[in-house]
């Protein structure tokens, strides 16, 4: 399908530019948007009433019939022929690619979505890729024209493998409720009507004109320094080629970064923003090149960030309108924008011809400077949206994609004021066997009324009770232990039944939106419970925001592979936290504390207070994580060696530690190891130096100790003195 579209541009620019001036081409592109609004209407008419795994399929039949027809009459009226194949491109190859996501996405689960259709995607660019080189091989070999046959056996094979999913899909894809049909007049009317709808359409609308401007420049330019034919279809065909190879590229490095870091507003700002950007360099600095690179960079961006954006602007929307509407806004909206634009060219071109080009570029940064007011307005309607949809049950987060900031950030504050109180009344039935309890649903209901209560006695007699809090009591309690009063008892009733109740726990633990009382809590629970489900959650628990919960989860960790040594730790995220501490900056370093609170108990810890106190909690919390992943025990000394005042001990701490620690932590981390200076950063020893530098460390151990011990004695001195 990809491959067809790539090929079918460069082949459908070169027919229609090697028969007609360049002039003419705003005309057609105006001629084919009307009718590619036309066909998305009809499109969305037949999709609604018999649903796209029916039209789709027969889509690519009729298409792949059609493109042989075009075959025989470009061997005969090349012109006319140019007419038709512009117009097949334009509208039926969009509306075909956009039935074909809504056929996946209303058979699949979110689950399997998350994990497949980003492989789909990556083998639609491949195809793209060997789309654009068949091309213009068989261009070379055999003429333009040539290349028909090859398209149509290209949407002849889409037809046969979408019927095949039609077939199966009952046994191994789960459909949608479609709720009521909507009609296409009904969805224009929605979209006309519907402030959020309306605000897609306009940005579908005002990105297209942007784009339609810069294609009219740059076609102009190429089809004035190139010759018709086998130069020019190589052109285009390296030109969109080109481009599917860097959205891929972008798809696979940059999205889902984006997404999770920036949110949708930057993935769908960074489409106008390149505009804005590459317009006005092609501006400063005319010609083929730049005006290509500002062209080429647009369809790059739209094509992967700004695309996995605006998809998930649509999930707010029901199914049926989705349906009804999507294909309107997708093809109907995109059309109109080229219609714009072409309008916008022939006004220009009648007007200034020698200026044209520049013109058209200041145009289109125009347009794309209007789209940063529509993109706020979107991101502002899709959090109302996803808001209301969440509250009134219409949306469920089974039914999200929950992999960008947005959606993240407003699921978090949604479920903040979410009035749970009835949660506690979901009891299992032979329907929904949520849980089993030994308990009556009476004697649940007052322990969770009591729980619930905010007093003090109440609360501490349901969880110093003399039997286990129950299944559907684990949730208030973990919300307890926010409370200083009863954090105590609540860490005493979840200890006992914290092994079988992990999963609560670590969700607790790795939601940002948990409170962080609870969040620096739950670690020391969970350093008692077996399993790898705790070693994963303790490990994202080390990226948590809060660098107390930070220090938790890594004393955790230690605690659980002490007890079971086995355990399949992910050493490299242990080395990015780590990395991740060192490069927050001195101050930050220095600055970073924890609370004394009940969960801190004396002696459990390696490091003493003095040493803590000498060091910073920073530097102890790090050696703690190294110790995870390296061998402990000569850790802890070099740690110690490097907080004594004998220089040759510190010395020996930083080479041992010099030669252990992997590059790329070791050069973050020396400035706060190496504190004077002194030993530089020397290149990392053979195996067989390190062994010596090893046993060096450890024959110094005793001598370690007896320094420390004067130290404390000093210390202990200086308190007395400071006390009297």
């Amino acid at each position: 399908m990809i491959g067809y579209q790539v090929a079918a541009r460069a082949m459908r620019d070169t027919m229609f530019l090697s028969n007609f001036d360049f002039a003419r081409l705003p005309w057609m592109v105006a001629g084919a948007s009307v009718f590619a609004v036309a066909f998305a209407l009809l499109a969305t008419r037949a999709m609604s009433r018999y649903g796209p795994s029916h039209v789709i399929p027969a889509g690519f039949a009729v298409s792949a019939v059609f493109t042989l027809g075009e075959w025989w009459l470009a061997t005969r009226r090349a012109d006319v022929a140019a007419i038709l194949i512009y117009l097949h491109v334009a509208a039926v190859g969009p509306a075909l690619i956009s039935g074909f996501w809504s056929i996946l996405t209303e058979r699949m689960d979110p689950r399997s979505a998350k994990r497949r259709i980003g492989l789909i995607a990556g083998f639609g660019t491949l195809g793209g890729l060997l789309g654009g080189v068949v091309a213009e091989r068989i261009t070379v070999w055999n003429g333009v024209a040539a290349t028909l046959p090859a398209l149509a056996v290209m949407h002849g094979g889409c037809a046969a493998m979408l019927f095949r999913i039609r077939r199966v899909a009952p046994t191994i894809m789960s459909g949608v409720s479609d709720g009521p049909r909507v009609s296409a007049g009904q969805a224009a009317r929605r979209l006309a009507s519907t402030p959020y709808l309306r605000n897609l359409a306009l940005l579908i609308l005002g990105t297209s004109v942007s784009a339609a401007l810069l294609d009219f420049v740059f076609k102009g330019q190429v089809s004035a320094a190139t010759r018709p034919g086998a130069d020019l279809m190589r052109v285009f065909t390296v030109f969109y080629t080109g481009v599917a190879l860097c959205t891929f590229a972008i798809q696979a490095l940059a999205t889902r970064v984006t997404l999770e870091r920036g949110g949708l507003t930057r993935a769908i700002g960074a489409l106008p923003a390149s505009v804005v950007v590459s317009g006005i360099a092609a501006a400063v600095v005319p010609g083929p090149w730049s005006v290509g690179i500002a062209r080429g960079l647009e369809a790059i961006l739209r094509g992967s960030l700004f695309r996995a954006g605006y998809e998930l602007l649509y999930t707010p929307i029901p199914a049926a309108e989705k349906r009804a509407t999507k294909t309107l806004v997708d093809v109907g909206c995109d059309r109109f924008g080229e219609a714009i634009g072409a309008v916008l060219t022939l006004g220009v071109l009648a007007v200034t011809p020698r200026g044209a080009p520049l013109a058209l570029i200041a145009i289109a940064v125009f347009c794309a400077l209007a789209m940063f007011a529509v993109v706020s307005r979107l991101q502002r309607g899709y959090v109302m949206s996803l808001e209301a949809g969440l509250r009134a049950g219409s949306l469920t987060l089974a039914s999200l994609e929950v992999q960008d900031a947005t959606t993240r950030a407003t699921l978090e504050s949604t479920f903040s004021t979410l009035d749970l109180t009835g949660l506690h009344a979901l009891r299992p039935t032979a329907e929904h066997p949520l849980a089993t309890s030994s308990l009556p649903d009476d004697a649940i209901t007052r322990s969770m009324r009591d729980l619930r209560s905010g007093d003090v006695a109440r609360v501490r007699a349901v969880l110093a009770g003399p039997s286990e809090l129950d299944a559907t009591l684990v949730p208030q309690a973990i919300r307890l232990l926010a409370r200083e009063e009863t954090a105590r008892d609540a860490m005493h009733a979840l200890r006992q039944i914290a092994p079988a109740h992990t999963g609560q726990l670590v969700d607790a633990l790795i939601d940002p939106s948990t409170d962080f009382a609870v969040r620096r809590r739950i670690p020391r629970l969970l350093a008692g419970c077996p399993g790898v489900r705790v070693l994963d959650g303790l490990t994202q628990g080390l990226t948590d925001d809060r660098f107390e919960v930070r220090v938790r989860c890594a004393r955790a960790l230690a605690r659980v592979l002490k007890r079971e040594p086995g355990l399949p730790l992910d050493h490299e995220r242990i080395f990015d936290a780590i990395q991740r501490e060192a490069t927050a900056g001195r101050a930050v370093w220095d600055a970073q504390k924890v609370l004394d609170h009940i969960d801190d108990r004396a002696g459990e810890d390696d490091y003493d207070e003095l040493l803590r106190e000498r060091a910073g909690l920073s530097l102890e919390h790090v050696f703690v994580m190294l110790s995870l992943v390296l061998p402990p025990e000569p850790l802890r000394i070099a740690y110690r060696g490097l907080h004594v005042g004998d220089p040759h001990l510190r010395g020996t701490a930083l080479e041992y530690l010099e030669n252990v620690l992997p590059p790329a932590v070791r050069v973050v981390l020396w400035p706060y190891l190496d504190t004077d200076g002194r030993s530089g950063l020397a290149p990392r020893r053979h195996t067989h130096e390190r062994s010596e530098v090893l046993q060096t460390l450890l024959s110094s151990h005793r001598t370690i100790e007896i320094e420390l011990e004067a130290l404390r004695k000093r210390s202990r001195g200086e308190g007395r003195i400071e006390g009297s």
